[in-house]
């Protein structure tokens, strides 16, 4: 891209070896000075092409950057990949008093995507990318580097072989380089990229036992990849937090990698591991863990719907927002008490209920949101819109009876426990014995707490109740 105007104004982000600014331009590549510090100059001269450092006071380190607000990157194609309906997952199991929701919000389906989605041939800016990465690589500053490599993954049109490229060149820099920190850390940030690269793992093996390290002890690499995060270099904390993961495939090893994943700036591979995290059998402790990784799902889907929405990627978007809203729902099942994964629940409803108002399935998740966050009123709102929507659904009974008892007693429905659940629904039975829906319920909680035998005898009792009675026929 050319800037044509002569004296068109151009900031730069200039990273400062001291306060003083020093005479004449000196180009940051060839410079060994630490950076300590941030600030922005106007450039007003002759016309330069993007990826130029033009001539400032001061060293500067950084380029002109590619304007491209609302462009569609091959990387973003890929995203969308991710996000085939429906997504295979096992269903936690549903807590005694729990207000009933749908699968999934419902939206609109005869929606498309502008032709800015078609893949393009974008290998020259990639290439532009990986050539200032490079440099930045070669000269150890690898998170600025890390961020011009994700440029060129996203531009490139042959994904595989631009992670080939960056490995390759990565794990060359590291054969060169003469200090042994930075040749671990070239190799660390290589694996970020090719996390599946064994020879390189070899050689960042080998690497800490030049280092008298043990590269096959747990705590020694949870060790570094802690402090990788303390100090911001999220890349190469993943990369530790992947050789954590193959010592030890656990749970919380995959969560913290996840982390490590979104906080890099990587959502897709974040949305692959954290799949892979939902989608594994783990020990029932896990279960707050397995929460906290539905409700990662969910905000990556959310923030990514809005940032589809923003290039009028409707069909993508809503794809994400369902995705969003089956996460979420997910992970509020699993922990009633995971206050940001009620939140988000509450904010994918409501984007639903804003596309199609008309659509129960809608409120009904809303207003269990609400409901579940302690919000009576608009919760009673939502389940006023429902029955408006559909008079003859069948979950707004056991809604009505979630409800009266969050309303007398809201740690019940917090607290997940079948044996407080059942008690309280007993407690209602003692006022409304002739209510068949409560003896209904009350059998559902039995089967749920493994009483076939007490499960039976409640359904007996509905049944006997609902056809004694003459408007039931």
């Amino acid at each position: 891209m050319k800037f044509s105007n002569s004296y068109a104004a151009v900031f730069i982000s200039l990273l400062l070896a001291n306060p003083a600014l020093k005479a004449g331009a000196q180009d940051a590549f060839d410079s060994t000075c630490e950076y300590t510090g941030t600030q922005t100059q106007t450039y007003t001269g002759d016309s330069f092409d993007s990826g130029d450092a033009p001539q400032l006071q001061g060293e500067t380190f950084g380029t002109v950057g590619e304007k491209d607000d609302y462009e569609i990157s091959n990387g973003d194609i890929r995203l969308r990949s991710l996000l085939i309906k429906p997504v295979n997952c096992s269903e936690p199991e549903v807590p005694g008093m729990f207000p009933p929701m749908p699968q999934v919000v419902s939206l609109p389906e005869d929606t498309q995507d502008p032709d800015i989605f078609e893949p393009k041939n974008q290998d020259k800016k990639a290439g532009k990318y990986f050539d200032r990465a490079r440099k930045f690589a070669s000269h150890g500053h690898l998170t600025l580097a890390a961020k011009e490599f994700d440029g060129a993954m996203k531009k490139s049109s042959d994904e595989q072989g631009m992670i080939e490229r960056i490995s390759t060149e990565l794990s060359k820099l590291a054969t060169n380089e003469k200090k042994s920190r930075l040749r671990a850390d070239l190799l660390r940030l290589a694996l970020f990229y090719d996390s599946s690269n064994k020879e390189i793992s070899s050689l960042l093996n080998h690497e800490l036992l030049e280092q008298d390290q043990d590269p096959y002890n747990l705590d020694f690499r949870i060790s570094l990849a802690e402090n990788f995060e303390n100090q911001a270099d999220y890349q190469l904390a993943a990369a530790e937090w992947q050789a954590v993961v193959k010592i030890k495939n656990s749970c919380e090893n995959r969560s913290r990698l996840a982390n490590a994943l979104i906080e890099a700036g990587s959502d897709r591979q974040a949305i692959v591991e954290l799949r892979k995290i939902v989608n594994s059998n783990w020990p029932d402790a896990n279960k707050l863990k397995l929460s906290t990784a539905h409700c990662l799902l969910a905000k990556l889907f959310l923030e990514n719907s809005r940032y589809f929405a923003a290039r009028a990627a409707t069909e993508t978007r809503f794809i994400l927002l369902e995705n969003a809203s089956m996460d979420a729902r997910r992970a509020v099942t699993l922990n009633p008490r995971n206050k940001e994964a009620v939140n988000l629940l509450i904010r994918c409803a409501s984007e639903a209920v804003n596309n199609m108002p008309h659509e129960a399935n809608n409120h009904m998740m809303l207003a269990a949101g609400h409901l579940i966050k302690g919000d009576l009123g608009r919760a009673e709102v939502e389940y006023n819109e429902c029955k408006r929507c559909s008079p003859d659904d069948q979950r707004l009974s056991a809604a009505q009876i979630v409800f009266q008892t969050a309303s007398a007693d809201p740690s019940v429905l917090l607290s997940g426990k079948l044996k407080d659940s059942i008690a309280r629904v007993q407690e209602l039975l003692d006022q409304e014995p002739k209510n068949d829906q409560l003896w209904r319920f009350l059998g559902r909680l039995f089967e749920q707490s493994q009483d076939p035998d007490r499960a039976r005898s409640c359904f007996k009792h509905a049944d006997a109740i609902y056809w004694s009675d003459p408007n039931s026929l």
